[in-house]
């Protein structure tokens, strides 16, 4: 059966007015697309509409000049006139609890009096309004209803379908069965034009013929089946099955997490999968930060998967960086650049002109301007000149006594105390060893002025001998001498120092916590670390940390003939310091065979 009137367009030119929301939840960029989508209908539906910015300009126009919106019939009807339109077309959305009704109405401008009207609820979403939309428009011309639709309004086509509205049955008192399904279920059925209900359905009707279409929303095209019932009592199952008007899409980009717009709006970030979208065209634009966006269309087609991947390209070059001298840090348009010092290269720089500045400790700040292009390593140095202060050292014991030592000014040899030179103006460490110990200080340079360090020498609470040189005879003709102390033999030594007694615990200590030595072994009869025992000689202390102990005190470790020679009271030809006699408690603490040191405890 044709189509009743369904591509006719009427002569009347309809003005059509944006939806007035009212307190719908619906933001205004979703509303646009709705009243879109409207116009769109009604021009596939036939109507001979007045252009639709022609009417915005003048809504627009009134409410500069008079501060209000024009949703109001007085107001419409001016309009209407003004743009010479015979009809105007109006519609409010008011939300009835979780859904949304669609209220249009045609008001005649001649007549002013309202020629028809069609209401349809649904969702208060874009789909469920645009499938009210559908409805409205469908009333008005009675066979017209939408396919598919992309975002953003576009219309894609029209199809007329023959709801049987103008079939008439004979009537009659004999009836039959309908039981109408659909899958999926829950569509809107329509039975010769007039709507029932949602499937599942269980009717009664007359004998005679019928057309029913089932209806789910703009994500399934209408399905239609003619149906006879021509015998008393007899059942007709029906079943309309809805094809998808959708389709989905996998959307990926190389490298992943771009942006991903579509239509204008954002849709999330690849990779993106998307089920159940509208078939139709889409523009897709990618955006990820340090590359060029990339642009293309998306097509949906119905039951179908489509796969869209883009590799993007970098938009970013190379910046490498270096001075005169190096390690100055590098700001970037302003930026510190982390981690990094000069020479270095910069990765993922923007395409233009850049301000790079280099700042280096005890040297002038320095500017230079840069060009990079996409793609290239680019480059920029720079000279910093220094500046300079006038630094002098001298170094004493903490007895106020000078002395003279080498000096290492951020680790490096300069120089003996007292000196003075030109250094830079920034915080130094100075470090002085002289023959008694060493001494460390900070010390802050400033520009163009004179700085002044007298480093304090630590001994360690060592106490030094003088001894005067001499010659003597070295080794024992002793029977119970080792072979190496034989023969005896004359050796001469220079005056040197010694300390007066053995290295302490405490004082190997001191070293230790300077980080000049390490800590010596624990356990058995190792002393490190026992409560007490500070006065105590260190021992389990090995050649090469008594060798770092000697340098720290600011000495050395004596020599065997200077050794000796000390022992024996300056090259006395005797066995002991106090002379030949042996040892007793009252000369020395020795292992008496008591086991605590002549009473004075062991180490």
């Amino acid at each position: 059966m044709p189509a009743a009137s369904a591509t006719a367009q009427p002569a009347e030119i309809i003005a059509v007015f944006d939806i007035d929301k009212l307190d719908t939840p619906i933001d205004d960029a979703t509303m646009t697309r709705l009243n879109n989508y409207m116009f769109g209908r009604l021009v596939s539906a036939g109507f001979k509409l007045t252009p639709q910015s022609q009417v915005r300009d003048r809504v627009v126009d009134l409410k500069r000049e008079s501060h209000r919106d024009c949703y109001d019939q007085s107001c419409q009807i001016e309009l209407g006139k003004a743009v010479a339109a015979h009809k105007s077309l109006s519609s409010r959305l008011i939300r009835i609890g979780n859904s949304c009704s669609l209220q249009s109405a045609i008001y005649d401008l001649r007549t002013e009096t309202t020629e028809r009207g069609a209401e349809a609820k649904g969702p208060c979403t874009e789909e469920g309004i645009a499938a009210s939309i559908d409805k409205v428009v469908a009333k008005f011309k009675g066979e017209i209803v939408p396919t598919a639709t992309a975002s953003g309004g576009r219309v894609e086509t029209s199809q007329v379908i023959d709801r049987g509205a103008d079939i008439v049955n004979v009537p009659t008192d004999e009836t039959a069965f309908f039981v109408i399904h659909s899958n999926p279920s829950g569509a809107t059925v329509s039975i010769n034009g007039k709507e029932i209900g949602q499937t599942p359905q269980h009717l009664e009707y007359p004998l005679g013929k019928y057309i029913v279409v089932a209806e789910l929303g703009r994500l399934y095209h209408p399905a239609r089946q003619e149906v006879l019932l021509n015998k008393r009592g007899a059942k007709a199952t029906v079943t309309l099955d809805l094809k998808p008007a959708f389709g989905s899409a996998i959307i990926t980009s190389s490298p992943s997490k771009a942006q991903v717009w579509l239509d204008g709006e954002s849709a999330g970030e690849t990779p993106l999968v998307i089920s159940k979208k509208l078939s139709g065209t889409y523009q897709v634009r990618l955006q990820l930060p340090d590359y060029l966006p990339s642009e293309g269309e998306l097509v949906i087609e119905d039951g179908k998967e489509t796969k869209y991947n883009r590799q993007l390209a970098a938009n970013w070059g190379q910046l490498r960086v270096t001075s005169d001298p190096p390690g100055a840090t590098v700001y970037l348009d302003d930026i510190a650049v982390k981690d990094k010092t000069t020479p270095c290269t910069l990765d993922r720089v923007k395409p233009g002109v850049h301000i790079v500045k280099f700042a280096l400790a005890g040297h002038g700040e320095r500017t230079e301007k840069t060009t990079v292009e996409r793609g290239q390593t680019s480059s920029v140095s720079t000279t910093l000149q220094p500046m300079l202060g006038y630094l002098v050292v001298t170094s004493t014991y903490t007895d106020g006594t000078v002395c003279e030592g080498d000096i290492k000014l951020d680790g490096k040899s300069v120089g003996q105390t007292p000196w003075g030179g030109d250094v830079l103006a920034v915080p130094h460490t100075v470090e002085v060893q002289c023959p008694k110990g060493s001494g460390r200080q900070q010390v802050v340079v400033v520009h163009n002025k004179r700085s002044e360090a007298n480093v304090a020498i630590e001994t360690g609470g060592v106490e030094w001998v003088r001894i005067p040189g001499g010659s003597f005879n070295m080794g024992s003709n002793d029977g119970d001498s080792y072979d190496n102390e034989k023969p005896v033999h004359r050796v001469t030594v220079r005056t040197f120092e010694m300390t007066k007694t053995q290295v302490t615990v405490e004082q190997y200590k001191a070293c230790v916590d300077a980080g000049a030595c390490t800590a010596p072994d624990t356990g058995g009869s190792c002393n490190w670390g026992q409560s007490d025992r500070g006065k105590h000689p260190i021992n389990c202390v090995d050649w090469h940390q008594a060798q770092a102990y000697a340098k720290w005190a600011g000495g050395r470790l004596p020599s065997e003939a200077e050794w000796e020679y000390a022992a024996r009271s300056g090259g006395r030809d005797w066995k002991y310091p106090w002379g030949n006699e042996n040892a007793t408690c009252e000369r020395a603490v020795m292992d008496d065979g008591s086991g605590n040191g002549c009473g004075r405890g062991n180490t």
